[in-house]
């Protein structure tokens, strides 16, 4: 791959990893870090990358990358009482009530369901991606959605 090949590959693709990674990060300084992170590897192993797996692979270092950034950074996951009483209210919208149960998920469950869910990828895709079998995908989809199931029920945040 020539640097050419490359930018035009950015271009097509910077936007899907970007709202891959935002869903899960929901900061944006964070999630262009890890973006950039992403295509510093990718343009690194850029000769081992077949051109029809490049999105894949891509999507599949962005998880890496994500993983090892939430890693290193201290938790910092403590919802502020505000915000549960601003989400409970009937003024909240209902996207912004599911993205707050969907961060009550563990990191490879938010992805599989966001990948699934929202970004309509197959099983086969998801598993290659989050580096997981078929089945474990479906596993994980499925308690994945039992947990958000109960969150929503006993309306916990």
């Amino acid at each position: 791959m020539k640097e050419k090949e490359f930018n035009v590959l950015v271009k097509q693709t910077s936007q899907r990893v970007y709202r891959f990674v935002f869903k899960n990060l929901k900061s944006d300084a964070d999630t262009k870090d890890v973006v950039q992170e992403t295509y510093v590897k990718l343009w690194a192993h850029k000769d081992r990358i077949q051109s029809d797996k490049v999105l894949p692979w891509l999507l599949t270092a962005a998880y890496r990358t994500m993983i090892d950034f939430i890693r290193k950074r201290k938790p910092t996951f403590d919802v502020c009482e505000d915000l549960i009483e601003n989400a409970c209210s009937n003024n909240t919208d209902t996207a912004d009530m599911i993205h707050l149960y969907l961060d009550q998920l563990s990191p490879v469950f938010k992805s599989v369901i966001l990948l699934r869910d929202l970004e309509g990828y197959s099983y086969e895709e998801i598993g290659s991606i989050l580096s997981l079998s078929e089945s474990q995908v479906k596993v994980y989809l499925f308690r994945a959605r039992q947990k958000l199931k109960v969150l929503i029920e006993t309306n916990e945040i």
